[in-house]
C-alpha cells in the first residue's frame, strides 16, 4: 500500500517530478538471455564463423578438460610464439606509432626491429647499426688511426673554424638520439667505451656531465691531435686523480705503462671533485701546471700534487731528477679564463678548456655558447670525430 508521501493524488516538494509512466508493450519484449561473459550459448546448434581479422591469444590448457578453469591465460612472451601466429593488436599498434615516429628520417628504427624480431639483451652494442643509421664511413669501432682518416684536413688545429654550423641533418641526427626510449641502448662504441643513451643524455641542457661521456671525448681530443701540426696531447681518465690523491704514485704506475708521458707536450687531467668538473693541464713544455675552474675556485694543492707525480714519474721513466724549481703551479683566476653562470654546465666548460688548450687558441667561449657546445658533442660522439 503506498504512503501518503508518495500518494499520486498528493503534491511532490519543491524540484521533484514524477518519472514518466511508460506502457508496457508485450510484443517488443524479448527475453533476456544470462550467461558467463566468455562463453556465448547459441540458441540452435549450428556451425560458428570464425572472424580471421582478431588475433587471440591461445596456449596449452585452452583445450581439453580443464579448459573452463583456464579459458583466461596471460599473453606469452614472442619468442614462445610460432611462426605462423598473429601479432596482437596492442603490439601492433605500438609498433605502428614507432615506424611513424622514425619515418621523417627515412628508416626505421632500431628498437621497432627489436619489437618486430626476437627480444635482445638489454645492455646490447647496437653502436655499428647507428652508425649505419648516420651514414657514418666507419662501420666498426675506429681507432685514432682510423679517425684521423676521417678527418678534414688543416695546416694547423687553429685553423679549423671553431663555431662550425650544424646542419639540418646533424640536428636530426641529435634530435633522433635524444628521442630514443631504451637508457641502455648503446649509440655509440670506441676506446674500449660504450656511450649509451643514457650517458648521451647527460648532455642535454641542464644536465651534468658524465665520466663516460668526458673520458670519450678526451679520447676524441688525442686523436684529433694526432693530425697536422696540432700539439702533442695525452688525456688521463676522470679517474686517475682520485687513485692519485689516495694512493699517491704507486697507485698509479701501471697506467703509464705503455705511455711515455715525457713525449707529449701538453697533459691534460680531467677533475671531478664531489659534484663539481674542472681541468688541470700539465705543459711540459712551458714547464707549468694550471688549474681550470668554471667556477673562480683556486686548487694549488691540485697543482702541486700533479707536479709532485710528474717528479716521481720522471725518476722513474728517465732515472733523473726534474727541476721542480723552474715549474710554475697556479690557479687560473675568473676573470682571466670564461665562468658558467648556472649549477649544471661545469662538465661542458671543462671540455672545452681542453679543446681550446688542445689546439692551442684562446679560451673566447662564453656561457651562452654552452647549448650549441652540447648539441655539437652529441653529434661527435655519435660520429666518433670532432668537427
Amino acid at each position: 500500500m503506498a504512503s501518503e508521501e508518495n500518494a499520486w493524488n498528493k503534491p511532490l516538494p519543491f524540484a521533484r517530478m514524477r518519472p514518466p509512466v511508460k506502457p508496457f508493450l508485450k510484443e517488443t519484449h524479448k527475453p533476456a538471455v544470462f550467461s558467463k561473459t566468455r562463453d556465448t550459448i547459441p540458441s540452435r546448434p549450428g556451425s560458428m564463423r570464425v572472424n580471421t581479422n582478431i588475433s587471440i591469444w591461445r596456449d596449452a590448457h585452452s583445450t581439453g578438460p580443464n579448459a573452463k578453469e583456464n579459458r583466461i591465460t596471460e599473453p606469452q612472451p614472442m619468442k614462445e610464439m610460432s611462426k605462423g601466429s598473429h601479432i596482437p593488436i596492442r603490439v601492433q599498434a605500438e609498433d605502428t606509432i614507432l615506424r611513424q615516429r622514425e619515418k621523417p628520417f627515412g628508416a626505421p628504427s632500431v628498437l621497432t626491429t627489436a619489437v618486430k624480431q626476437e627480444a635482445k639483451p638489454v645492455d646490447v652494442d647496437l653502436s655499428d647499426e647507428v652508425a649505419a643509421r648516420l651514414n657514418i664511413v666507419e662501420s666498426v669501432a675506429p681507432t685514432c688511426s682510423a679517425i684521423k682518416a676521417v678527418q678534414p684536413a688543416h695546416d694547423s688545429c687553429c685553423g679549423q673554424e671553431e663555431f662550425p654550423r650544424l646542419t639540418k641533418e646533424m640536428q636530426q641526427d641529435v634530435s633522433w638520439a635524444l628521442e630514443q626510449r631504451d637508457p641502455n641502448l648503446v649509440l655509440s662504441s670506441a676506446f674500449k667505451l660504450r656511450i649509451t643513451q643514457r650517458d648521451l643524455a647527460t648532455l642535454q641542457e641542464g644536465s651534468w656531465l658524465n665520466d663516460e661521456i668526458i673520458n670519450f671525448y678526451m679520447n676524441l681530443l688525442m686523436c684529433r691531435n694526432e693530425q697536422g701540426n696540432c700539439r702533442k696531447v695525452y688525456a688521463f681518465s676522470t679517474f686517475f686523480f682520485q687513485k692519485l690523491h689516495g694512493g699517491g704514485h704507486a697507485a698509479v704506475r701501471r697506467w703509464t705503462k705503455a705511455v711515455d708521458l715525457f713525449q707529449y707536450e701538453v697533459i691534460i687531467v680531467p677533475l671531478h671533485l664531489g659534484v663539481h668538473w674542472s681541468l688541470a693541464v700539465m705543459d711540459l713544455k712551458a714547464r707549468s701546471v694550471k688549474y681550470y675552474d668554471s667556477m673562480g675556485q683556486r686548487h694549488d694543492d691540485i697543482c702541486n700534487l700533479l707536479l709532485l707525480y710528474l717528479k716521481e714519474e720522471y725518476k722513474t721513466r728517465k732515472n733523473k731528477d726534474l727541476d721542480v724549481p723552474r715549474w710554475v703551479v697556479a690557479s687560473l683566476k675568473a676573470k682571466e679564463i670564461p665562468q658558467q653562470n648556472n649549477g649544471s654546465d661545469c662538465g661542458v666548460f671543462a671540455c672545452k678548456y681542453a679543446d681550446y688548450i688542445a689546439q692551442g687558441r684562446p679560451l673566447t667561449f662564453t656561457q651562452s655558447h654552452m647549448p650549441y657546445f652540447r648539441r655539437k658533442m652529441i653529434w661527435e660522439i655519435l660520429n666518433k670525430r670532432l668537427l
